[in-house]
């Protein structure tokens, strides 16, 4: 039988591999999973993969009944306006804070993950854009040094991830839009406009919320008829 820090350690692996599989696209939203399958996939027995499923339905990424099974969740219409205006709120007060204090090497930083979300729209490459977006964003409030607010801010990214993915694979041409936006931001945070910043990341937000909403609606209507 294997040592509790061996389990633990196999738990940690399979829910690293299924979270990767579930932001990659996957499962996507509705989609049911075999914990047969998933313990086949793994090379793993059952009892560390269902530690990982009840971490994963936790975290809301999961639902799981004994009546329907395992389903990948969609976040509900509240749950994204609530994500959103708490990204929102976050977000505005953080590039408030650290406008014009920025290092000369956050400064850096900064400028190679915006030539880098440039080089992924020419490439069309909507996975490693969505991945660039959400460095952006989360190296940004990393930069205020403030640990629970960048914790936060990750675990909202991460439920939203795969819905922003979804939504820039549908509709490419919105990815040099957002890169231009990006770009903008970071050039407000270094030029130290700290309230022309906060304007800017709270429209960028208010587009990725609507684009996110409406998608979310018309795959709930799709199900529904």
């Amino acid at each position: 039988m294997a040592s509790t820090p061996a389990r633990r350690l196999l738990a940690d692996r399979a829910y690293d591999a299924l979270k990767g599989s579930l932001q990659s696209g996957k499962y996507p939203p509705g989609t049911f999973l075999s914990e047969r399958q998933l313990a086949l996939g793994l090379g793993m027995s059952k009892t560390p993969l269902k530690s990982a499923l009840v971490r994963l339905e936790q975290e809301g990424f999961l639902r799981i009944s004994p009546q329907q099974g395992i389903l990948v969740r969609e976040p509900s219409v509240q749950e994204i306006v609530e994500l959103f205006d708490l990204r929102e709120a976050i977000e505005t007060y953080v590039v408030q804070r650290i406008a014009g204090k920025l290092t000369a090497g956050q400064a850096a930083v900064l400028r190679a993950n915006i030539h880098e979300q440039a080089a992924a729209v020419r490439k069309s490459d909507v996975a490693d854009a969505t991945r660039l977006d959400t460095e952006f964003h989360t190296m940004v409030c990393g930069f205020l040094g403030n640990r629970e607010m960048s914790q936060t801010l990750a675990r909202m990214r991460e439920k939203l991830h795969i819905l922003i993915l979804g939504n820039l694979t549908r509709r490419p041409e919105r990815l040099p839009t957002s890169a231009r936006e990006h770009a903008a931001i970071a050039a407000a945070l270094i030029k130290g406009r700290g309230a022309h910043a906060a304007d800017l990341v709270r429209r960028h937000l208010d587009y990725g919320r609507n684009l996110v909403l409406g998608a979310n609606i018309e795959n709930r209507k799709s199900k529904i008829e």
